[in-house]
């Protein structure tokens, strides 16, 4: 049986139809098949990134305008890499109104 790597990378957009800005790794989640789930927002979704306290990785927040999925089958043909890329665009959504606290 194939087994599955994930990683997942978000990049934020500026705006519709704008070209996502690579900021390296934000989040960094990476995980396999058999030992771990990780649940990944749709498009449409609103997502907050919330600041890095080393200040080492970009803060954002917006919706989810895209997600990919990347599978490159790796030497071994036993596992297979699948990269998962998430574009967040720039949304002017009041935080307030999603969420009571």
């Amino acid at each position: 049986m194939t087994k599955v790597q994930y990683t997942i990378e978000y990049q934020k957009s500026p705006g519709e139809g704008l070209r996502p800005i690579d900021d390296g790794e934000i989040v960094g989640i990476q995980f396999e098949d058999d030992n771990g789930f990780a649940l990944i927002p749709n498009v449409g979704d609103f997502v907050n990134i919330g600041e890095d306290p080393s200040g080492q990785r970009a803060h954002f927040s917006g919706v989810v305008r895209s997600r990919s999925f990347f599978y490159q089958r790796l030497k071994d043909d036993e596992t297979v890499n699948c990269l998962i890329n998430i574009v967040v665009e720039h949304s002017n959504i009041d935080v307030g109104l999603l969420i009571k606290s």
